[in-house]
């Protein structure tokens, strides 16, 4: 399930960002909306991966850190999943801090970059860089010089052409805040996003429980369906380590002991519940 919510973002998820039909401003709205839900998920309803329940049902809080295009997947209904939280912090709470230097460059906070102790805000700066990214096809300070786009982060104005709307600008300058206690979403975290006058046409009720459709529904027809898969990928051989039975010779040691540490582990989700 996870590996074909991976392909349809892999596949989709740029279109669904870059729209450039004659609505383009309501559709960047909507694409924003879902992907915020999913931090709304993980951090306001304390919702979100099954792997943090229980520690954000107690009262913890975590930093994504690194939010960007290729962390946001679809599920078989269109809807955002986020993934890959290899690099979340848990238990930061609301006045908390911490110092690790890590995430992707592009969507690096300046606080990060000067390796200084960081709080949760730092979502709301990688929220503002993908959708900095939605309306202009490349990150914020963006270069292909990594020091040089370091550089842009902690010193260069931030920069918004004249195609977008006053709310769209607004939210792009509070997100993108250099100083992260006058940034957006540093007084009352999600709320203060959720409030903001970008996003006053959406109702986050039927957001939030799924009842608006969402811009590009995949039409799977179950978890095999590689419809949206590159070829580049499904036409890959399959290596000889993975290929070959756990008898094989050529199998190492380490891949059989890893093998028999799920023994009898027999669960998998019902293919009704993808669909």
């Amino acid at each position: 399930m996870g590996e074909m919510q991976g392909a349809l973002a892999r596949a989709r998820l740029e279109s669904l960002l870059r729209p450039r039909h004659k609505k383009r401003a309501e559709a960047q709205k909507r694409s924003e909306s879902f992907l915020l839900t999913g931090l709304a998920f993980m951090k306001q309803r304390r919702m979100g991966l099954n792997d943090f329940i229980q520690k954000i049902a107690n009262n913890s809080y975590a930093c994504k850190q690194d939010l960007k295009p290729e962390n946001i997947l679809l599920d078989s209904q269109g809807h955002i999943v986020l993934t890959d939280f290899g690099l979340c912090k848990e238990n930061i709470e609301h006045n908390g801090t911490t110092s690790t230097f890590c995430g992707t460059p592009e969507y690096l906070a300046p606080e990060v970059l000067h390796k200084q102790p960081y709080d949760r805000t730092v979502d709301w700066w990688c929220l503002g860089a993908v959708l900095y990214e939605m309306l202009y096809g490349l990150p914020p300070f963006y270069s292909r010089n990594t020091a040089e786009m370091y550089d842009n982060i902690l010193n260069k104005p931030l920069q918004l052409k004249p195609n977008i709307t006053n709310s769209a600008r607004h939210v792009l300058e509070g997100l993108l805040q250099k100083d992260r206690t006058k940034r957006l979403g540093a007084k009352d975290d999600f709320m203060e996003i959720k409030n903001h006058i970008f996003f006053s046409l959406i109702n986050w009720d039927d957001l939030i429980n799924k009842k608006i459709t969402p811009p590009f529904n995949p039409n799977v027809s179950g978890p095999s369906d590689l419809r949206h898969f590159d070829p580049e990928f499904t036409e890959e051989p399959v290596p000889n380590s993975i290929g070959r039975s756990p008898d094989s010779i050529l199998l190492t040691a380490s891949v059989k002991e890893a093998a028999e540490a799920f023994l009898g582990f027999s669960y998998a989700p019902p293919v009704d519940s993808f669909l």
